[in-house]
Protein backbone atom coordinates (compact mmCIF):
# COMPACT_ATOMS: atom_id res chain seq x y z
CA UNK A 1 0.00 0.00 0.00
CA UNK A 2 1.24 3.20 -0.45
CA UNK A 3 0.17 6.75 1.40
CA UNK A 4 0.54 9.27 -1.31
CA UNK A 5 -1.32 12.39 -0.93
CA UNK A 6 0.15 13.80 -4.11
CA UNK A 7 -1.58 11.02 -6.57
CA UNK A 8 -4.67 9.74 -5.87
CA UNK A 9 -7.14 7.71 -8.13
CA UNK A 10 -10.13 8.55 -6.24
CA UNK A 11 -9.97 12.04 -5.46
CA UNK A 12 -9.30 11.13 -2.18
CA UNK A 13 -5.99 12.43 -1.09
CA UNK A 14 -4.89 11.14 2.23
CA UNK A 15 -6.26 7.39 1.97
CA UNK A 16 -3.63 4.69 1.54
CA UNK A 17 -4.36 3.04 -1.80
CA UNK A 18 -3.62 -0.09 -4.10
CA UNK A 19 -3.35 -1.31 -7.74
CA UNK A 20 -4.60 -4.51 -8.78
CA UNK A 21 -3.87 -5.94 -12.47
CA UNK A 22 -5.85 -8.99 -13.23
CA UNK A 23 -4.56 -11.45 -16.18
CA UNK A 24 -7.94 -12.49 -18.43
CA UNK A 25 -7.48 -15.47 -19.96
CA UNK A 26 -11.14 -16.61 -22.46
CA UNK A 27 -13.12 -14.33 -20.01
CA UNK A 28 -11.33 -16.23 -16.54
CA UNK A 29 -8.57 -14.62 -14.49
CA UNK A 30 -5.54 -16.72 -14.37
CA UNK A 31 -3.30 -14.56 -12.31
CA UNK A 32 -3.00 -10.92 -10.97
CA UNK A 33 -0.12 -8.58 -9.98
CA UNK A 34 -0.89 -5.94 -6.44
CA UNK A 35 1.38 -2.47 -7.39
CA UNK A 36 1.67 0.41 -5.06
CA UNK A 37 -1.13 2.84 -5.29
CA UNK A 38 0.25 6.11 -6.82
CA UNK A 39 1.88 4.13 -9.91
CA UNK A 40 0.70 4.88 -12.82
CA UNK A 41 -0.69 2.69 -14.97
CA UNK A 42 2.13 2.88 -17.98
CA UNK A 43 4.62 1.58 -15.50
CA UNK A 44 3.31 -1.51 -15.21
CA UNK A 45 2.94 -2.83 -18.75
CA UNK A 46 6.92 -4.28 -18.69
CA UNK A 47 5.96 -6.37 -15.59
CA UNK A 48 2.85 -7.69 -16.72
CA UNK A 49 4.02 -8.55 -20.27
CA UNK A 50 7.19 -10.64 -19.05
CA UNK A 51 4.93 -12.15 -16.57
CA UNK A 52 2.67 -13.09 -19.76
CA UNK A 53 5.43 -14.30 -21.86
CA UNK A 54 7.27 -16.10 -18.93
CA UNK A 55 5.44 -17.39 -15.95
CA UNK A 56 2.09 -18.37 -18.61
CA UNK A 57 4.25 -19.04 -22.05
CA UNK A 58 1.60 -16.96 -24.07
CA UNK A 59 3.25 -16.48 -27.27
CA UNK A 60 0.08 -14.84 -29.07
CA UNK A 61 -1.33 -12.08 -27.52
CA UNK A 62 -3.38 -9.13 -28.24
CA UNK A 63 -2.77 -6.03 -25.85
CA UNK A 64 -5.91 -3.88 -25.62
CA UNK A 65 -4.86 -0.06 -23.98
CA UNK A 66 -6.54 3.09 -23.67
CA UNK A 67 -4.28 6.67 -23.29
CA UNK A 68 -2.53 6.15 -20.01
CA UNK A 69 -0.67 3.02 -21.25
CA UNK A 70 0.91 4.52 -24.38
CA UNK A 71 4.99 5.76 -23.79
CA UNK A 72 7.31 4.68 -26.81
CA UNK A 73 8.75 2.25 -24.38
CA UNK A 74 5.54 0.40 -23.96
CA UNK A 75 5.45 0.49 -27.72
CA UNK A 76 8.76 -0.92 -28.22
CA UNK A 77 8.58 -3.56 -25.70
CA UNK A 78 4.91 -4.67 -26.98
CA UNK A 79 6.52 -4.72 -30.45
CA UNK A 80 9.64 -5.52 -30.91
CA UNK A 81 10.50 -7.34 -27.61
CA UNK A 82 7.14 -9.70 -26.72
CA UNK A 83 5.83 -9.73 -30.65
CA UNK A 84 2.47 -9.19 -29.33
CA UNK A 85 -0.12 -7.16 -31.56
CA UNK A 86 -1.96 -4.38 -29.75
CA UNK A 87 -5.06 -1.91 -30.21
CA UNK A 88 -4.33 1.16 -28.41
CA UNK A 89 -6.28 4.19 -28.02
CA UNK A 90 -4.63 7.96 -28.80
CA UNK A 91 -5.20 11.17 -27.97
CA UNK A 92 -5.98 13.22 -31.13
CA UNK A 93 -4.36 16.78 -29.56
CA UNK A 94 -0.69 16.38 -30.10
CA UNK A 95 -0.59 13.60 -32.24
CA UNK A 96 0.41 14.89 -35.67
CA UNK A 97 -0.59 11.28 -37.23
CA UNK A 98 -3.85 11.56 -35.83
CA UNK A 99 -4.30 14.92 -37.27
CA UNK A 100 -2.48 13.78 -40.66
CA UNK A 101 -4.98 10.93 -41.07
CA UNK A 102 -7.82 13.10 -39.88
CA UNK A 103 -6.96 15.73 -42.45
CA UNK A 104 -5.55 14.42 -44.97
CA UNK A 105 -7.02 13.92 -48.49
CA UNK A 106 -9.25 12.34 -49.53
CA UNK A 107 -12.01 12.88 -46.14
CA UNK A 108 -12.68 9.21 -44.33
CA UNK A 109 -15.71 7.92 -45.23
CA UNK A 110 -17.74 6.87 -42.41
CA UNK A 111 -19.71 3.90 -41.96
CA UNK A 112 -22.67 3.65 -39.26
CA UNK A 113 -22.45 1.05 -37.10
CA UNK A 114 -25.32 2.45 -35.05
CA UNK A 115 -27.10 5.44 -33.93
CA UNK A 116 -24.69 6.79 -31.76
CA UNK A 117 -21.47 4.86 -33.45
CA UNK A 118 -19.44 5.56 -36.80
CA UNK A 119 -16.03 4.94 -37.43
CA UNK A 120 -13.48 4.69 -40.72
CA UNK A 121 -10.41 3.24 -41.40
CA UNK A 122 -7.50 4.79 -42.36
CA UNK A 123 -3.32 3.40 -42.69
CA UNK A 124 -0.76 5.57 -41.54
CA UNK A 125 2.82 6.21 -43.27
CA UNK A 126 3.64 4.06 -41.03
CA UNK A 127 1.54 1.26 -42.39
CA UNK A 128 -0.54 0.81 -39.13
CA UNK A 129 -4.07 0.20 -39.34
CA UNK A 130 -5.96 3.18 -37.69
CA UNK A 131 -9.81 3.03 -36.80
CA UNK A 132 -11.53 6.44 -35.88
CA UNK A 133 -14.81 5.73 -34.02
CA UNK A 134 -16.86 8.75 -33.20
CA UNK A 135 -20.14 9.67 -31.26
CA UNK A 136 -22.84 11.87 -34.08
CA UNK A 137 -24.69 13.21 -31.07
CA UNK A 138 -21.81 13.73 -28.84
CA UNK A 139 -20.37 15.65 -32.27
CA UNK A 140 -23.16 17.38 -32.53
CA UNK A 141 -22.98 18.98 -28.97
CA UNK A 142 -19.10 19.74 -29.20
CA UNK A 143 -20.15 21.91 -32.33
CA UNK A 144 -23.13 23.09 -30.57
CA UNK A 145 -20.25 23.92 -27.66
CA UNK A 146 -18.12 25.40 -29.50
CA UNK A 147 -19.86 27.74 -31.77
CA UNK A 148 -21.03 29.35 -28.85
CA UNK A 149 -17.80 29.65 -27.17
CA UNK A 150 -16.32 30.89 -30.19
CA UNK A 151 -19.50 34.05 -30.28
CA UNK A 152 -18.51 35.15 -26.95
CA UNK A 153 -15.37 35.21 -27.82
CA UNK A 154 -16.10 37.04 -30.64
CA UNK A 155 -18.45 39.46 -28.54
CA UNK A 156 -15.82 40.17 -26.07
CA UNK A 157 -13.26 41.57 -28.94
CA UNK A 158 -15.78 43.34 -30.62
CA UNK A 159 -16.74 45.15 -27.36
CA UNK A 160 -12.78 46.04 -26.98
CA UNK A 161 -12.09 46.85 -30.68
CA UNK A 162 -15.33 49.21 -30.30
CA UNK A 163 -13.16 50.76 -26.78
CA UNK A 164 -10.45 51.42 -28.79
CA UNK A 165 -11.75 53.17 -30.93
CA UNK A 166 -12.80 55.83 -29.03
CA UNK A 167 -9.64 56.37 -27.33
CA UNK A 168 -7.02 58.61 -28.36
CA UNK A 169 -3.84 56.89 -26.69
CA UNK A 170 -4.02 53.25 -26.73
CA UNK A 171 -1.15 51.33 -25.18
CA UNK A 172 -0.02 48.38 -27.19
CA UNK A 173 1.21 46.25 -24.36
CA UNK A 174 -2.09 46.52 -22.16
CA UNK A 175 -4.18 45.98 -25.16
CA UNK A 176 -2.05 43.03 -25.57
CA UNK A 177 -2.51 41.50 -22.17
CA UNK A 178 -6.08 41.99 -22.60
CA UNK A 179 -6.17 39.84 -26.02
CA UNK A 180 -4.33 37.12 -24.37
CA UNK A 181 -6.91 37.13 -21.23
CA UNK A 182 -9.39 36.92 -23.27
CA UNK A 183 -8.48 34.52 -25.52
CA UNK A 184 -7.25 32.40 -22.96
CA UNK A 185 -10.42 30.74 -22.47
CA UNK A 186 -12.45 28.27 -24.04
CA UNK A 187 -9.40 27.52 -25.63
CA UNK A 188 -9.28 31.18 -27.82
CA UNK A 189 -6.18 30.88 -29.77
CA UNK A 190 -7.13 27.65 -31.38
CA UNK A 191 -10.07 29.82 -33.01
CA UNK A 192 -9.67 33.14 -33.11
CA UNK A 193 -5.89 35.19 -34.24
CA UNK A 194 -5.04 38.83 -34.10
CA UNK A 195 -2.73 41.51 -35.04
CA UNK A 196 -2.04 44.90 -33.57
CA UNK A 197 -0.65 47.69 -35.94
CA UNK A 198 1.59 49.57 -34.10
CA UNK A 199 1.90 52.68 -36.79
CA UNK A 200 -2.19 53.32 -36.94
CA UNK A 201 -2.99 52.06 -33.35
CA UNK A 202 -5.86 49.43 -34.90
CA UNK A 203 -6.40 46.34 -33.56
CA UNK A 204 -7.63 43.55 -35.98
CA UNK A 205 -9.01 39.91 -35.09
CA UNK A 206 -10.29 37.00 -37.20
CA UNK A 207 -11.33 33.38 -37.21
CA UNK A 208 -8.69 31.01 -38.31
CA UNK A 209 -9.54 29.03 -41.57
Amino acid sequence: PSLNPFYTRNNEPGKTQIVIGVIMGNGFPIGHEVFEGNRVDKKTVREILNKIKGQYQIDRCIFVGDRGLISRENLQELEEEKEFDSILALKKRRNNEVKRILMGEPPLMFHREKEDLEWAEATGEDKVRYIVVKNPEIAREQKGLREGHIKGLEEQLRLLQEKLSRQKRISVKKTTEKVVEILSHHHGRRYVDYSFDEKDKKFRYWLKG
